[in-house]
């Protein structure tokens, strides 16, 4: 801009880019290549400063994205700051762009009203206009949960005629089901959470000749993000399905303090604010200061784009298979490891995009009592602008499963054959007493149970806001009753070994335990009959509480991080350990978590000092959580500094726990990770040390 004299008043630089973008039949195609989506709805938040984003932090959402295998944003549900924009451009991100536009709760009535349209117009026009030289930006939306009204028709054959160098996407053209719709209103079919299942019978009919691309699935609310991986794989199976994006970024918590001091993330109520959503804002893959939830470690596993395939694994023969869409392998550095401590670099060819190749390990894993595996880490070989070398890509692993039936030898040190502790078994089936060496390990009984303390998927209590969920069943079924005996308590005594036989029922769901005592081993074998009345339960194993002393927590399963039995992409087995305070998942509001399914063995100790080791049974496997905290303390907790500061440990040990699912926004727990009506028969022992 110059003045009337001639002088430069203003300068404005703006970097473009080129790319072409295109659909081509159900194919959305970036440079004539299709493109997987695998994105994440993203609002503008800060913890601090609430809407008001610094620069500093647009950058580092888009580093983390990059880092965790996302390649693609929605901008829900507005257009972002621009700077975000600009670093979508620099970093290399898609984007979807969303008009300013939502008459939530006012589907069928807002739109139609032609006082609003030239209102609803104008907003696309001004994004259009505004960020029409972003090269990251694919594809404008039209707006969110605002019906589907002319105006819509109106806007899109806008934006078409204005820049035809980009598809239009707008979700109320699907609001009412997902069915085959005309184009007037949308070039991609992009509903919000479908299920699995409508998602593979859209594929299978064929009539719909557009790429679906969901605009929101696999809702991030607390311990969430159940069956990701299942999603993954009916999008990388079926034809015409190219991903989506996850709800969403980001708690939208806002830093606080207790009276008495302690930092929290303030949400829905805490505010004097009525009527409010409560917690229903803290639905994202990290926390308000930015840390990942495990739902982002998740998705990071889930949208690898190098995978792990196994040929021949005992004999160490595996596949790597390159998923990226230009890049080859060049700049990838790969290593092996395998569980019984071998480890190496592995050299792979280049690798074209799209490619695969087969590689020979210097391994052999014969089967046995236990699992083995190998498993392949691949890491960036040279820096890039939004990591350095090193940062792992992918991990994956291929396993040899352990031979049925099969048992493993344990000695445990520091005891001696002819000691036994003094075991108590009420006749309500609990062990309410354990004393070793002169001390009470326990500090609360030993018992079966069904019931685990409250996530957000499943709902809230009865007569509170939000959506009830499978939890207000559990309530009604009376899940949390304690154990009642429905026959005598059977003793015995031969050769040193103490027998003792229960049968109890919580709430019709009957257990039959029997519980060993030979030496320091505690065995645990016990069947549940769970009818069809209570044919979905919470969980299906035990609790106890161990008195103080308990540091930390080793384990051989999966790790490192708490995992879910819908949730296992991004949680491979192996050895771990960790302190039982890091055990703690820090969610907004406090549920249940600090699962690792899949696991064969876990020692607690008092520093370097075993206490006990807990194991299962020949060629089973079971779920764990060591934690500081009760299912009670966790479901009368509303933020995190409400919970007990208590120096007992509780731990769960579980032959099934209920998957998460993502039922907040979404389906429910898939019925594959449901606890049905059935006989359930497990063992474990519990083995104590010095």
């Amino acid at each position: 801009l110059r003045s009337p004299t001639g002088d430069v008043v203003e300068v404005i630089r703006e970097q473009i880019g080129f790319r072409r973008v295109e659909t081509c039949g159900r194919e959305l195609l970036l440079n004539g290549r299709p493109v997987m989506i695998c994105g994440v709805n993203r609002h503008d938040h800060d913890q601090h400063t609430g809407c008001v984003v610094s620069p500093e932090t647009h950058r580092l959402d888009v580093v983390t994205m990059k880092r965790h295998n996302i390649n693609a944003v929605r901008t829900s549900h507005y257009p972002p700051d621009p700077v975000f924009l600009d670093l979508c451009d620099e970093l290399g991100l898609y984007v979807i762009d969303e008009t300013n536009l939502e008459s939530h709760g006012r589907y069928r009535e807002l739109l139609h009203r032609p006082e609003v349209a030239a209102q609803c117009l104008e907003r696309l026009t001004r994004m259009v206009d505004r960020d029409r030289n972003h090269p990251s930006v694919i594809g404008w939306s039209l707006g969110n949960e605002s019906g589907l009204a002319p105006v819509h028709a109106a806007m899109k054959a806008w934006a078409n005629a204005s820049d035809p160098s980009r598809f239009v996407q707008y979700e109320g053209a699907h609001r009412y089901g997902l069915t085959d719709e005309d184009t007037s209103t949308t070039d991609i079919v992009c509903p919000m959470y479908p299920t699995i299942e409508a998602l593979q019978d859209w594929s299978r009919r064929g009539t719909d000749r557009r790429p679906l691309i969901l605009c929101e699935f696999s809702h991030a609310m607390g311990n969430s993000n159940g069956s990701l991986a299942d999603y993954w794989d009916a999008m990388c199976t079926y034809e015409g399905l190219q991903g989506g994006f996850i709800w969403e970024w980001i708690d939208h918590g806002i830093a606080s303090v207790t009276d008495e001091g302690k930092p929290f993330w303030a949400y829905g109520g805490h505010f004097g604010d009525e009527p409010n959503d409560g917690a229903f804002i803290a639905d994202g893959l990290v926390w308000p200061d930015r840390t990942p939830h495990p739902g982002l470690l998740e998705a990071k596993a889930v949208f690898a784009p190098i995978r792990v395939e196994a040929i021949d694994a005992s004999r160490g023969r595996i596949r790597i298979v390159n998923d990226y869409e230009i890049l080859d392998l060049s700049n990838i550095a790969f290593r092996w490891s395998t569980s019984i401590g071998e480890s190496g670099a592995l050299k792979v060819p280049k690798t074209a995009a799209g490619d695969c190749v087969e590689v020979q390990l210097p391994v052999t894993l014969r089967p046995g009592p236990r699992d083995s595996w190998i498993t392949v880490v691949a890491a960036l070989r040279a820096a890039t602008p939004w990591a350095p070398a090193g940062h792992e890509v992918a991990v994956g692993q291929v396993v040899v499963p352990a031979t049925s039936g099969a048992r493993v030898a344990r000695r445990p040190t520091g005891t001696t054959d002819d000691e036994r502790p003094d075991v108590v078994v009420s006749a309500n089936g609990e062990i309410t007493s354990i004393v070793w060496r002169g001390r009470e390990l326990l500090a609360e009984p030993l018992r079966p149970t069904i019931w685990r303390s409250r996530i957000d998927n499943d709902g809230v209590e009865p007569g509170t806001l939000g959506i009830p969920g499978v939890h207000s069943t559990w309530v009604r079924w009376n899940l949390r009753a304690a154990s009642r005996p429905v026959a005598a308590l059977r003793r015995s005594e031969r050769r040193g070994v103490e027998t003792v036989t229960t049968e109890v029922s919580i709430d019709g769901v009957v257990f039959v335990q029997t519980t060993t005592v030979a030496g320091r081993t505690i065995g645990i074998e016990c069947v549940a009959t769970v009818p069809d009345t209570r044919s979905d339960l919470p969980r299906l194993g035990h609790r106890f509480a161990l008195a103080t002393g308990a540091e930390w927590v080793s384990w051989r399963g999966r790790g490192p991080h708490e995992a879910a039995v819908d949730r296992t992409a991004s949680t491979p087995l192996g050895d771990w350990s960790s302190t039982i305070d890091a055990q703690y998942v820090p969610y907004m509001r406090p549920q249940d978590h600090g699962h690792h399914p899949d696991s064969t063995t876990f020692s607690i100790n008092a520093g370097d000092r075993p206490l006990v080791t807990v194991d299962s049974g020949p060629g089973e496997r079971f779920s764990f959580a060591v934690r500081r905290h009760s299912d009670e303390a966790l479901e009368s907790a509303t933020i995190p500094p409400e919970l007990p500061d208590r120096p007992d440990t509780f731990v769960y040990v579980d032959h099934l726990v209920r998957g998460v699912g993502t039922g907040s926004c979404g389906p429910d727990t898939l019925p594959t990770y449901r606890i049905g009506a059935g006989t359930y028969r497990w063992s474990w022992t519990l083995t104590l040390h010095g």
